[in-house]
């Protein structure tokens, strides 16, 4: 989009002569508005030359603005990553429902559910740091065809499991192909979206992993309340599922200059965005805390309190949260960060007490209430951290602030609900979780009192 001036066409056609580029085809139109010309370009070049005409492009003084059109192979890869991510994040909770058939046929502890649930998390977290790097070195397609291995991998151990080690190993495989996934795609979705935005891929890769945590425990949910081998056969289809995404894979086009060596390295964040990064990555921790305790503890009390195994409760109920949480990300999303984030509290909050109320009262109904409320409060609090956070940094950068937030995500999913699981052998469950909620309230109102000081130092640094 260019200013429809005199010398404008010669100015843009030269810096494709500079980098010894010829122009395939341009096509000029009105731009929609008076004085306001669409420039239409087709040109055969390479990758690093594109980025590096439409950076001076943007420079020069008449161009409004520019961007890379989307071709059909652009837009199927873009799609096969989304749902490949998606796919990978829907394994990793196809076991919630199922934790109240492994807690009463392998005499199970809360404990050793809650370690069975986070088991994954172990091998999601040294991922962050590595996989994107490597991405570097083997190129992004092959790390999350890797990923996409695992994951099958997890399915088959999953699917064989008759004791918990092997379950844990399962688990595992399943926290390798989500850590691969979590970085590497979010980098690979802004690459092939269109105008390279970094709030429309963070959004898809939310509501990715929000779907998919959603969607798997509902169909296990269902095929172990109806279909026969409940334990065996949500992993089989959820194997052929990742056996769809790798075909799928196997055809997308990403960019890659090869690196001759990788250097691994720490994750760098600057001093200035330092507060944003760490008040972004503790929210969210918060969120996915509260969120644990329903994909382990719950579900494997659950067939207590309703009397029976309820394999479509568990999984209904789990798929409510999350379906909630992906609906609250649109809902709320043109709210200030500031309202987002007290918003997302108070109903996270309600949710906690819900959840304290149902173990005074055995109260089926006031746990799907207090399921609403976490799931309509998880939404604002870890999108908009994460929609937050990822577009006020550079590009350089934003890798590592990425694999950080998850970082922090990742360790909420896992530490608190595991110190819940263990507490709740010695002190019992209601006396723990009641513990749960203060230290997560206690998290939330801090992480309110970060938010507020990050916008006065934003704001701050506007008037200045």
């Amino acid at each position: 989009m260019v200013y429809n001036r005199p010398g404008v066409l010669a100015c843009v056609s030269q810096l494709f002569t500079l980098f010894e580029t010829n122009i395939d085809k341009i096509t000029i139109g009105h731009g929609g508005s008076p004085g306001i010309s669409r420039i239409q370009i087709e040109v055969s070049i390479e990758d690093d030359k594109l980025e590096m005409v439409i950076s001076q492009m943007a420079k020069l003084s008449d161009v409004l603005q520019v961007g890379m059109a989307k071709t059909g192979a652009q837009t199927r890869s873009f799609w096969i990553v989304a749902y490949s991510l998606f796919i990978t994040i829907f394994g990793i909770n196809v076991a919630s429902p199922l934790y109240s058939i492994y807690r009463t046929e392998w005499q199970l502890t809360s404990g050793m559910i809650t370690l069975l649930f986070a088991a994954y998390v172990f091998s999601v977290i040294p991922g962050l740091f590595i996989f994107l790097q490597l991405a570097e070195r083997f190129g992004k397609r092959k790390i999350l065809i890797f990923g996409l291995m695992a994951a099958l991998s997890g399915a088959v151990c999953s699917t064989l499991a008759n004791d918990m080690p092997i379950l844990i190993m399962a688990r595992i495989l399943q926290g390798l192909a989500v850590g691969t996934f979590i970085c590497v795609s979010s980098s690979t979705l802004n690459e092939l979206e269109r105008n390279r935005n970094w709030q429309t891929s963070s959004l898809v890769t939310a509501f990715a992993v929000t779907a998919g945590s959603s969607l798997g425990p509902f169909m296990a949910g269902i095929l172990a309340q109806f279909a026969p081998m409940p334990t065996k056969l949500p992993y089989i289809v959820y194997g052929g599922l990742v056996i769809l995404g790798m075909i799928g894979m196997s055809t997308v086009k990403v960019s890659y200059r090869k690196a001759h060596r990788v250097r691994f390295h720490g994750l760098n964040i600057p001093k200035t965005i330092r507060l944003h990064a760490y008040t972004a990555a503790a929210t969210s921790f918060i969120a996915w805390g509260v969120v644990s305790l329903f994909l382990s503890v719950i579900p494997s009390y659950l067939n207590e309190w309703a009397g029976k195994f309820n394999f479509i409760l568990s999984g209904g109920m789990i798929a409510s949260i999350f379906a909630l949480s992906t609906f609250s990300q649109f809902l709320f999303k043109r709210l200030s960060v500031m309202k987002m984030m007290a918003v997302g509290i108070l109903l996270l909050s309600l949710g906690l007490m819900g959840v304290a109320a149902t173990l005074q009262h055995m109260s089926i109904v006031l746990l799907i209430t207090s399921a609403i409320c976490v799931g309509l409060g998880h939404g604002p609090l870890y999108a908009g951290s994460l929609v937050s956070i990822s577009t006020e940094v550079a590009d350089d950068i934003r890798g590592d602030i990425i694999s950080f937030f998850y970082l922090f995500s990742y360790t909420g999913i896992a530490f608190p609900v595991i110190l819940l699981g263990y507490s709740a052998e010695q002190i019992g469950i209601e006396t723990s979780v009641f513990l749960f909620a203060l230290f997560i309230e206690a998290g939330a109102l801090l992480s309110l009192l970060l938010w507020h000081k990050t916008k006065t130092e934003k704001d701050g640094g506007r008037m200045r």
